[in-house]
C-alpha cells in the first residue's frame, strides 16, 4: 500500500476564522466561550462577559459543536434513500462556523482578538471535553466560558427542556480539571 492511499484522519476542530485574523498568544489568558444553540441565550451570555470580564481576557476563541443530529441524518438522504454523510457534515460545519461569526465581529468590536472553531459531534458533552485538551494544551492560560439558562421560578418541566446540556459539558470539564465559568441568564418565569 502506498504512503498516497494512507489518508490522516482530518482534525475534528476546524478554524472558522476569517483569513488574516489576529493569532491568539497561548502566553495570555483566553477566554474559550462555548456557542451552543440559542442564539439569544449566547448573545445574552457574552454581553454579560463583556460586561464583566472582557478586561482581564484580551483574547476570545468561540468554540461550537454542530449537532448531528436526526434532522441532518434526514436531510442527508438522498432520493435513493443513500445518507450522504460527507455532505451534510460540510454543511452542518458551514452552518456552525456562520453562528460564530456575530460572537467574532462583537469580540472585535470590543478590541478583543476573536477567533473561532467548530466541530460536529452526536454528542456535545464529550465532544467539547475531547476538544478542551487539545484548546488548554494549545493555551494554557485558557479558562472556559459557558451559558446556562436559569429560570427564577423553576418549573418541573423547565428541568427536562431546558436543563441538561451546560450542566452535562460542565461537569465533563471539571472532570478534566478544566476551569469553568458559568454565565447564568435569568428568566423572570
Amino acid at each position: 500500500m502506498s504512503t498516497d492511499a494512507v489518508r490522516k484522519p482530518e482534525p475534528r476542530l476546524r478554524d472558522a476564522s476569517d483569513e488574516g485574523a489576529d493569532p491568539l498568544d497561548p502566553d495570555q489568558p483566553l477566554a474559550v466561550f462555548l456557542v451552543g444553540g440559542e442564539d439569544s441565550l449566547g448573545t445574552a451570555a457574552f454581553a454579560m462577559f463583556q460586561s464583566r470580564y472582557a478586561p482581564d481576557y484580551r483574547q476570545v476563541l468561540f468554540v461550537s459543536v454542530g449537532v448531528m443530529d436526526q434532522t441532518v441524518l434526514d436531510a442527508g438522504v438522498d432520493g435513493t434513500g443513500n445518507f450522504q454523510g460527507t455532505k451534510e457534515t460540510e454543511r452542518l460545519l458551514k452552518k456552525t462556523e456562520d453562528s460564530l461569526r456575530p460572537y467574532i465581529d462583537r469580540a472585535r468590536q470590543g478590541g478583543q482578538k476573536a477567533r473561532g472553531q467548530v466541530s460536529v459531534s452526536v454528542d456535545v458533552a464529550p465532544e467539547i471535553a475531547r476538544l478542551s485538551g487539545e484548546i488548554s494544551s494549545a493555551y494554557p492560560k485558557a479558562v472556559y466560558f459557558l451559558s446556562k439558562l436559569v429560570f427564577q421560578k423553576p418549573r418541573w418541566f423547565h428541568r427536562w427542556l431546558y436543563g441538561g446540556t451546560s450542566d452535562s459539558i460542565r461537569n465533563a470539564l471539571e472532570r478534566r480539571g478544566v476551569p469553568v465559568t458559568v454565565l447564568p441568564v435569568v428568566i423572570p418565569l
